[in-house]
């Protein structure tokens, strides 16, 4: 590990964090309490630990627990290759369990588009980007993804609170016009962090992620970006050869550490 990996680790875990922002986040020195009691995802509730353990005069695990009692949670950490070392043997010790052990995965735009081009026209797809998400989108993805939809109001309010550029892609089946998948694209500095990829299960291994994808990739070219990464369940096959076939590499890993019910 060099002092390089590092930074660049600590910066995409901190951008990662900005695709999907809490309703309530409390900075905790260079850590971030994060939760949202309306979206189950753990991504907006755990506590980001990218930077070193905090050294005020406040108990940090302490203040933590108290934060997620607030809203009847059991305290999680988002471990990750930035976290301090150590931390995750302390709370494996404390009781913490494992879980969502997930790979970090970056790329060149011009990689990207290079070998989308050569993949996107066998299928059946196209694409529509837009600057915004509409009600279709929206309800496209919570049934995509099985999400609740008495909650759409909810992934309304958290998809609003993304700062920056953002640009939500919807895939077509030609024929039909039916929506086959959507994702969306988050711009902070040279970045796009690729995030909501997901195909509807009637239409997945027909190229609908690459179509996707490149859609994605073309908008961050046009407004000047050079590098996109993306984070991805660590056993989820299909989708880590199908981000590896359009050129993303391996950057680092990160995974959950849930507390024991008190």
């Amino acid at each position: 590990m060099t002092g390089l990996e590092l930074l660049e680790w600590g910066m995409l875990e901190r951008m990662a964090a900005d695709t999907w922002p809490a309703a309530f986040v409390l900075p905790l020195e260079a850590w971030l309490l994060r939760a949202d009691p309306e979206i189950p995802a753990k991504r907006c509730n755990s506590v980001l630990t990218a930077g070193a353990i905090p050294e005020s005069e406040v108990d940090w695990m302490e203040q933590i627990e108290l934060f997620y009692a607030e809203f009847g949670f059991r305290p999680r950490f988002h471990i990750s290759a930035a976290s301090p070392g150590g931390l995750d043997e302390q709370l494996a010790e404390q009781g913490y369990v494992k879980e969502g052990e997930s790979l970090v995965l970056t790329a060149t735009v011009e990689q990207v588009l290079k070998l989308a081009d050569g993949e996107s026209h066998r299928n059946a797809y196209s694409a529509e980007v837009a600057a915004c998400h509409n009600g279709e989108w929206l309800d496209a993805y919570l049934r995509i993804e099985q999400f609740d939809p008495h909650k759409k109001t909810s992934y309304h309010a958290i998809l609003d609170r993304i700062s920056g550029p953002k640009a939500f892609v919807l895939v077509r089946h030609n024929e039909t016009a039916a929506p086959a998948g959507v994702g969306t694209a988050v711009v902070n500095g040279e970045w796009a962090g690729l995030i909501n990829i997901a195909t509807d299960a009637s239409h997945r291994r027909q190229g609908v992620g690459v179509t996707g994808i490149r859609a994605l990739a073309a908008w961050s070219a046009h407004v000047g970006v050079h590098r996109m990464y993306l984070q991805v369940v660590a056993d989820y096959e299909p989708a880590v050869r199908l981000y590896e076939k359009l050129g993303f590499r391996y950057s680092h890993r990160y995974h959950y550490r849930t507390g024991p019910a008190r």
